[in-house]
């Protein structure tokens, strides 16, 4: 009989991205590369995609977690200034916010999903637009006075 693999919630994926990606590691053969950084909350949301497609994808990032607070000033004070919002990705001289585009950004990077057919990425940006969905929807009950 086939063996079914056993379910992995994608909170246990994203406990283990969170575990293995927090320190500077290399994503590419040349040694001088240092790893992605990304900027989040020490929380769940928007930038948990961005771990979680690392994770699956094999891509090594350094995780930076930010207080609720202070995020407010970072963005502003980076070179060339962003909002005061986050996740933040940083790569050498690359410099992204807004979490779809870092999780584009890092699937890119990956070998694994360097062959995916347009189809199967168009299906992946649904599920990402989708995930942007709720989290505007829940964004107000969550994060009120």
């Amino acid at each position: 009989s086939p063996k079914v693999a056993p379910f992995c919630s994608p909170l246990k994926i994203a406990q283990t991205a969170r575990t293995r990606y927090t320190t500077s590691a290399l994503h590419s053969d040349n040694p001088d590369t240092m790893a992605p950084k990304i900027t989040y909350f020490p929380l769940s949301g928007r930038g948990e995609l961005c771990f979680l497609c690392a994770a699956g994808g094999g891509v090594e990032v350094e995780i930076k977690r930010i207080g609720m607070g202070p995020h407010k000033e970072l963005g502003p004070s980076l070179d060339p200034p962003l909002p005061g919002t986050v996740p933040i990705l940083q790569d050498g001289d690359l410099t992204l916010y807004q979490s779809m585009g870092i999780e584009t950004y890092i699937c890119n990077l990956s070998a694994k999903y360097k062959d995916l057919s347009p189809a199967e990425k168009a299906k992946d940006d649904m599920f990402s637009n989708f995930k942007e969905d709720l989290m505007q929807a829940l964004a107000p009950y969550l994060f009120s006075k």
